[in-house]
């Protein structure tokens, strides 16, 4: 009913909760239990992590709150058609 995945930076590249299931902290708890076996990153003394939510994703960005998380830098992808460089 919930998942996630890491990628291969570390980051939470993937959260997902099935619609009847949302709403219960299972989010949260999948994203804490796949986030909290990570130890390879660290800073100041502190581990870290990070996650790509997408600007607008409320629930997203609700989850990476609850798990203490905050906007650290916003990312822009591009395509390029790389024919027409």
């Amino acid at each position: 009913v919930a998942w996630a995945f890491l990628g291969l930076d570390g980051s939470l590249s993937t959260l997902f909760v099935e619609p009847g299931f949302r709403g219960r902290g299972l989010g949260k708890w999948v994203a804490g239990r796949v986030l909290g076996g990570l130890g390879a990153f660290t800073a100041e003394g502190r581990r870290w992590c990070h996650a790509d939510v997408l600007v607008g994703n409320e629930e997203g960005e609700g989850v990476v709150r609850a798990l203490g998380g905050r906007e650290g830098w916003v990312v822009y992808w591009v395509r390029v058609d790389l024919g027409e460089v």
